[in-house]
């Protein structure tokens, strides 16, 4: 978890293109952001998952560094 808030944190505009580079695409992220919010929004079992809030926040960052 302390990794996932690291990378948020650190992320940057140049990051982000680099991870696009490697590979990274916007279908990608947006596939995984939905898959969070939804595991969010279910609650349950998945909710002992402490990542969750984490990763969605990695992706909603990571879309709102992506460039045009």
């Amino acid at each position: 978890m302390a990794q996932t808030i690291r990378v948020t944190n650190a992320l940057s505009m140049e990051t982000v293109k680099f991870m696009i580079s490697r590979g990274l695409s916007k279908h990608w992220v947006l596939k995984q952001l939905r898959l969070y919010r939804r595991a969010l929004a279910e609650g349950g079992d998945k909710l002992r998952n402490t990542q969750l809030p984490h990763r969605k926040a990695l992706m909603e960052r990571i879309l709102e560094l992506w460039p045009d």
